[in-house]
């Protein structure tokens, strides 16, 4: 109802309704109508989905998977301990950086600033 009411609110021709009170029960019926439109899009949309499929993981997903971490460690060992230490606790263990700034006593700024020469370095794939 507060819809309708800012709705009509908005509307530039208000002092030319002939019954604002019709033009209310409208105005509410058709967001009524809307929404009941986009509940059941909603609807229909999740039900055409294949949820039992998202968790499949096929035997070459998994190999790919497997060389891609396989060469993140490896890089890893050619940054200095700052750096692996900084990106292992924000993108292995999912640390924020205000935790991270507290275990290794920097400030947040500067774990923000460390974590940027890793993330560059996969970002653009390559090596220094």
């Amino acid at each position: 109802m507060q819809d309708a009411f800012h709705n009509i609110l908005r509307s530039d021709n208000l002092d030319q309704l002939e019954n604002p009170k019709a033009y209310l029960y409208q105005t509410a019926s058709n967001l009524a109508l809307n929404r009941i439109r986009k509940q059941k899009y909603h609807e229909n949309y999740l039900a055409s989905q294949d949820f039992e499929r998202v968790g499949e993981v096929n035997p070459e997903q998994i190999v790919i998977s497997r060389r891609a971490l396989a060469d993140v460690c490896q890089s890893l060992e050619d940054f200095s301990e700052k750096y692996r230490r900084t990106f292992l606790l924000s993108r292995v263990e999912g640390k924020t950086y205000g935790k991270i700034s507290l275990e290794l006593n920097i400030a947040e700024s500067t774990v923000e600033n460390t974590l940027l020469k890793p993330l560059n370095f996969y970002v653009t794939g390559c090596r220094r």
